[in-house]
């Protein structure tokens, strides 16, 4: 019987994962109060330049408790790997490394593609973060694929283009590109659009 998630959130700065069976009730509980506790606890950690490891790892380990059920989908793939504030950006950078390095290793040791219908991904390196999660989504399945890069010149994005993931989905969206890209490498998209 399939197991379906309306909307999964991974996000940095703070760290938060959340996991929605239905918009008006939340699968991981995150309260108010909690989600208070783990901002100070980063700020405290990012005052001395640190993170916290075995945090990041038990909740991307619950994760992949979820994304092992076989007939797993999942409506709306939101990704989030930028800093906010540039104070803290060293030690967002190693979280962000930690997150997409873990997630890639999770979702590697799959033995099966999610199925995703919609992936939004925010990130501010270069591809090597949307290749931590888009080869693991079933091609044919996607409908929408939207990358957005946020500070970073290096935006080159050659290594995605030919995955049967973007080729078979129906609509991608590039917000915040400054590379111009020659037409040819559009021509396999159904569909593709810019905000």
């Amino acid at each position: 019987m399939p197991f379906c998630l309306e909307l999964v959130t991974i996000s940095t700065n703070p760290l938060h994962i959340k996991l929605y069976e239905d918009y008006s009730e939340i699968k991981d509980d995150v309260s108010v109060i909690n989600f208070m506790l783990c901002c100070l606890w980063e700020f405290v950690l990012d005052a001395f330049d640190r993170i916290d490891e075995k945090v990041i790892e038990d909740r991307l380990n619950e994760l992949r408790d979820v994304f092992q059920h076989k007939n797993i989908r999942i409506k709306k793939f939101i990704v989030s790997l930028t800093c906010i504030d540039p104070v803290f950006e060293r030690v967002a950078e190693k979280q962000i490394h930690l997150i997409s390095s873990l997630i890639k290793i999770i979702l590697a040791s799959l033995d099966h593609q999610l199925l995703v219908e919609n992936f939004f991904i925010c990130y501010r390196g270069d591809q090597e973060e949307v290749m931590c999660f888009l080869p693991f989504f079933k091609p044919g399945y996607l409908k929408t694929i939207k990358l957005e890069n946020v500070e970073s010149e290096n935006t080159s994005i050659y290594r995605i283009w030919n995955l049967p993931q973007m080729i078979q989905c129906r609509q991608v969206w590039f917000d915040k590109f400054t590379h111009r890209f020659p037409m040819e490498l559009f021509w396999n998209i159904a569909k593709v659009s810019r905000p």
